[in-house]
């Protein structure tokens, strides 16, 4: 009976180490499942977030490149405003220089006529003198 007991335990301890052998594949199984599950899904959310993280980036460079391209035509335009206002104050200050230089040459011409007049009016007058005076001497 010793015999049979052994083989009965024998057969029970085969059994419950069978038992457990299932229970740990199965608990295997669950567990790679869930790691399976959890890993499709970090990957899902990576893939998604990679993807509005890109969307995002676009729509930001796109606005940025807007805002750049606006402030480029403001100041392109205030450039040009300012080239066209300097340019007509240097077209201002050349045409008083000019006016400036025309009153100067036409004072310094009338300056040259009168002191040319005085000059001859001087000499013609010398000469009258020097002619009476010979005149005095001859006579």
């Amino acid at each position: 009976m010793a015999n049979v007991a052994a083989i009965q335990q024998k057969a029970a301890q085969e059994l419950q180490q069978k038992r457990h052998r299932m229970q740990m594949k199965k608990v295997r199984t669950e567990n790679d499942k869930t790691y399976q599950a959890a890993a499709k899904e970090g990957e899902e959310n990576l893939a998604r977030l990679h993807k509005e993280y890109t969307a995002r980036f676009s729509r930001e460079k796109n606005e940025l490149e807007r805002k750049l391209r606006d402030i480029r035509i403001v100041y392109g335009d205030r450039i040009r405003q300012e080239n066209d206002r300097y340019q007509s104050e240097i077209d201002d200050l050349k045409s008083a220089h000019e006016q400036q230089v025309g009153e100067l040459k036409a004072s310094q011409e009338q300056e040259i006529a009168r002191i040319s007049k005085e000059q001859a009016s001087f000499v013609e007058n010398a000469r009258l003198k020097f002619e009476e005076q010979r005149a005095k001497y001859e006579s």
